[in-house]
């Protein structure tokens, strides 16, 4: 919550206006959502479109901008595969998210994405996976629990055989007369 004004030490504040479109504000006294700012840089352009940079007394630093924000690295960098731009999070979790109605994209010629303990991929609808080669999955267990899709028919978990397991109409006959395709052979089902 913000002080009232006259509650205020401006004493130690330091305002510093480099033309109509850059502020410099040190140790504002007025409290903001996270208490008083140690620093704020404050610009706009023509067009109003403002940028604000600031750190909170509780350490918090923000960076709020009205348009894009570009971060670009590594021009100079001598070494073709070092790391160009590093982000850290040291004890919380790194949160990458998108509000609005745009993707997360991750863009490069080879993508590693490694967990030292659990990698966790969940949708809300749907997850595809694309390639031009192979996808290889390699794992002590692996467990697949599904209810219809050709992996589902091929391990007979599908609801259709589930439906009628220990019967004596078998699953192929029935796919036949709903239009579903065949099971799929794994060589390891027999």
């Amino acid at each position: 919550m913000t002080k009232p004004a006259d509650k205020c030490n401006h004493a130690a504040r330091k305002y510093i206006s480099l033309g109509p479109h850059f502020r410099i504000d040190a140790d504002n006294p007025q409290f903001g959502e996270r208490g008083k700012l140690s620093y704020l840089l404050y610009s706009y352009t023509d067009d109003e479109d403002k940028h604000a940079e600031f750190l909170s007394a509780d350490g918090t630093w923000s960076v709020f901008n009205d348009r894009s924000i570009e971060i670009v690295g590594g021009a100079k960098n001598e070494a073709d595969k070092g790391q160009d731009v590093t982000i850290v999070a040291k004890t919380g979790e790194l949160v990458i998210q998108a509000d609005g109605n745009g993707a997360v994209r991750i863009k490069g010629p080879n993508i590693v994405i490694e967990a030292t303990e659990d990698l966790d991929l969940k949708a809300g609808r749907n997850i595809t996976f694309t390639s031009d080669d192979k996808v290889v999955v390699t794992s002590n267990q692996m467990d697949i629990a599904a209810t219809s899709g050709n992996v589902a028919k091929g391990f007979a978990i599908d609801l259709v055989s589930q439906a009628f397991s220990g019967s004596f109409v078998g699953a192929d006959v029935l796919l036949k007369l709903i239009g579903g395709a065949s099971p799929i052979k794994l060589p390891f089902l027999g």
